[in-house]
């Protein structure tokens, strides 16, 4: 293949080069397409910054080493990489902390997974809906819980709900 073709390949082929018009998701991190058609949906691919509780922070795990601050890595830089049906949140660049999640072309975004802090599992879900405010940034707000099984048995012994934003970087 001659380097022509190749550029004209990868530029065919490259993110982003999608029509809502008929091709769906970009599989590149816009759930919705290029355009508007159900709303312009943000491209959801990059860093985030995240805070908890600003609003609603309610626990059952008085007593225990889990605590608010063992939920900091919710608040840690992420790097949300994949595409909308197979998203992977990173928190602080760490291999060790990573949500598995989906969204969908309405806005829609959850992910899950289990992290171990403190000597518990902390099964951990954050979700919402993603949009532009009026600023034109891109938001991410919801509600999260952490389900924590302090003996590794599958059984919550406590929980923590709270509410959940999350804003995009650079934007």
């Amino acid at each position: 293949m001659n380097s022509r073709a190749l550029i004209l390949f990868a530029a065919l082929t490259a993110c982003g080069g999608g029509n809502d018009a008929t091709d769906g998701a970009d599989p590149c991190g816009d759930p919705d397409g290029d355009g508007g058609d159900t709303g312009d949906v943000p491209n959801l691919l990059g860093n985030w910054t995240a805070t908890i509780g600003q609003v609603v922070f309610d626990g059952t795990c008085q007593g225990t080493d889990v605590s608010r601050d063992t939920l900091d890595f919710l608040k840690q830089p992420i790097m949300l990489e994949g595409s909308p049906t197979n998203l992977r949140l990173t928190f602080a660049d760490d291999s060790n902390l990573v949500l598995r999640g989906t969204a969908s072309p309405t806005g829609a975004m959850a992910a899950s997974g289990i992290i171990t802090a403190a000597g518990a599992d902390l099964h951990t879900a954050v979700g919402g809906m993603v949009y532009y405010d009026a600023s034109d940034r891109v938001r991410w707000e919801g509600g999260a819980f952490v389900g924590v099984d302090l003996n590794a048995d599958g059984i919550f012994d406590c929980d923590y709900r709270f509410d959940w934003a999350a804003r995009k970087s650079g934007i």
